[in-house]
Parts: C-alpha cells; sequence; structure tokens
C-alpha cells in the first residue's frame, strides 16, 4: 500500500521535474554565453555635472554603495570625506587607492583595484565637490 503512493508522487512530479530539468539546460547554456560575451559596460554620464560627470558615474558605481551624501551607510558620508580631505585631495586619491582601516565600528573599505590613475583623479573631485 505504501509503494503505491510513492508511485503516484512520482508519476505527479515527472512533468515538473522534466520542466525544470529543460529550464536549468537553457539557463546554463544562457549562463556560459553571457560568461563568454559579456555585454559591454555603458556609464550614465550626467552631463549637468559637466567636469564632474565621469567622478560621478564612478562614485554611483564604486563607492554609493557604502557612501551616502550626509548619512552613515556602512562607510563615513560623503561630507565627513570633504571636511577631512578639503585642504589634501591628493591624500584622498591615495586613500582610495590603498585603503586601511580607520574606524572600529566600520569594515575596512576594499580596494577598488579597477580603478585607474585617471579614474581617482575624477573620483576625488566628484567627492570634494560635495557641499
Amino acid at each position: 500500500m505504501g509503494s503505491g503512493r510513492h508511485i503516484y508522487r512520482a508519476n505527479s512530479l515527472a512533468p515538473h521535474q522534466k520542466m525544470m530539468a529543460e529550464k536549468t539546460k537553457a539557463f546554463l547554456k544562457a549562463s556560459e554565453e553571457a560568461r563568454k560575451n559579456p555585454a559591454p559596460e555603458e556609464l550614465e554620464i550626467d552631463e549637468s555635472l559637466g567636469k564632474l560627470a565621469k567622478g560621478g558615474v564612478l562614485f554611483a558605481q564604486n563607492c554609493s554603495a557604502c557612501h551616502a551624501k550626509d548619512t552613515k551607510v556602512v562607510g563615513p558620508p560623503i561630507v565627513e570625506m570633504v571636511s577631512i580631505y578639503k585642504n589634501d585631495p591628493a591624500a584622498l586619491k591615495q586613500w582610495i587607492k590603498k585603503p586601511g582601516k580607520k574606524r572600529a565600528d566600520a569594515p575596512q573599505m576594499p580596494t577598488l583595484g579597477n580603478l585607474t590613475d585617471a579614474d581617482r583623479d575624477e573620483l576625488a573631485k566628484y567627492i570634494l565637490s560635495i557641499k
């Protein structure tokens, strides 16, 4: 009597399992294709920022998850960064290049290895422009 229940269950689940196997196969194929041919990353540049436009995009891509203008998210607010580095943009660029751990109540900032020196210049200009 117990085996009848198992047969009924197996027969009921078979179409769903077949469908999921096909969807998984299609997903794996699409995923492999996407890894082989990644879409070019397009930067949405806000031209209204003028000379700060690229820095704004870089900030949005690399920093905005942890930093907000005047609210502590994970790292310090931008206005605090400005107060620390307003007279020393070179130190800000160096910090972005090779961050350390300053605060016991916050995790260490990760190294942003994808940024060039020119990117760090643009990013520092943008950060220091925030009032």
